[in-house]
């Protein structure tokens, strides 16, 4: 059996280990006979995962003005199935309003960004039975990797960072800078 750790788990270590070990291992350790209660993802996750997906859809296109409903199509896929959501984001239309304004506010730089690589996918083998892998959100020309940050909240991303980095450095990289 190969155990797989994601990149982008790794700044919840920092916050509970316990909790993210058991997101991250939830089929080995109901496989040994404890069931885990199940949680509806947070509204900040499927957030950050609907900016994503709109910002790829714009760097694809090189930074051109993308319909607005374009990028809803890109939001609601996000929001398929039951999310936690919060006072900052009580329902699905805020939500839709927050990422259409966080794409917004990103549109200059990303007309200006040359990616060499969008949302690429990584896998390193680290030890007989692990393996390390994650989705780089973005690569320019020069070898910067760059990973966008939606959350209101600052955590120690660093690990996550260095994960990227290692990972790219496993296909032959030479990664030049990381921007967060």
């Amino acid at each position: 059996m190969t155990l797989t750790i994601r990149a982008s788990m790794l700044p919840g270590y920092t916050d509970c280990a316990r909790r993210t070990a058991a997101r991250q291992f939830q089929t080995m350790i109901e496989g040994a006979g404890f069931p885990l209660r199940q949680l509806a993802p947070n509204i900040a996750a499927v957030i950050g995962t609907a900016m994503h997906r709109a910002v790829a859809m714009v760097l694809e296109c090189g930074g051109r003005e993308q319909p607005v409903t374009a990028i809803d199509a890109m939001v609601m896929t996000a929001f398929q199935g039951d999310c936690a959501w919060d006072k900052t984001t009580p329902d699905a239309d805020t939500a839709r309003a927050q990422v259409v304004r966080m794409v917004a506010s990103l549109r200059t730089i990303l007309r200006a960004t040359k990616p060499a690589l969008i949302e690429h996918p990584m896998k390193a083998t680290l030890a007989r039975g692990w393996e390390l892998t994650g989705t780089l959100d973005m690569e320019d020309a020069d070898g910067c990797i760059v990973d966008w940050k939606s959350g209101a909240r600052i955590r120690p991303y660093h690990a996550q960072h260095g994960a990227y980095s290692l990972l790219r450095q496993s296909e032959g990289a030479k990664p030049s800078n990381l921007l967060q």
